[in-house]
């Protein structure tokens, strides 16, 4: 899944819209059930609590309107996918006011909720709730950095 804060097989420019339906969420604690999270406020934050969300997506080709809010008859008759994780952004954490985990937990974290998603090509078990090509490649890029000694 996550190594190192990144998600393995996960490409920035391969992840699709589509949407997305909490299938279950675990409110977990303890560090070897904590090794990632769908969104840990603080990239070096607690370890030792987490909440993990899974979903089901579409993975057809489907065009969502803009303006679209109610998404309960959308999904019925499209075949879901397998269970996948949500995460809050590539490496699943951030730093308030961007990354608010309380917010992200209560809006997708109840079985059922319907949402607008990405998911990834290469990896179909990830899936995120927004994405933006550059903003994604930049937080990677960042975290990436070699830094060394004068």
């Amino acid at each position: 899944m996550a190594i190192g804060g990144f998600v393995r097989g996960a490409n920035v420019s391969a992840f699709i819209p589509t949407l997305c339906t909490t299938t279950r969420r675990e409110n977990l604690i303890g560090i070897f059930n904590c090794s990632w999270s769908s969104c840990r406020e603080g990239c070096t934050s607690d370890l030792y609590r987490c909440v993990h969300i899974y979903v089901t997506f579409i993975e057809q080709n489907i065009t969502i309107p803009e303006n679209m809010t109610d998404f309960t008859n959308y999904t019925a008759e499209w075949e879901q996918s397998d269970e996948a994780t949500l995460l809050v952004n590539i490496k699943g954490c951030g730093y308030p006011p961007t990354v608010t985990c309380s917010k992200f937990n209560a809006l997708y974290g109840i079985p059922g909720a319907i949402f607008p998603c990405y998911y990834s090509r290469k990896n179909k078990t990830v899936v995120m709730t927004s994405y933006n090509h550059d903003d994604q490649a930049g937080m990677i890029s960042h975290f990436k950095q070699i830094k060394c000694c004068d």
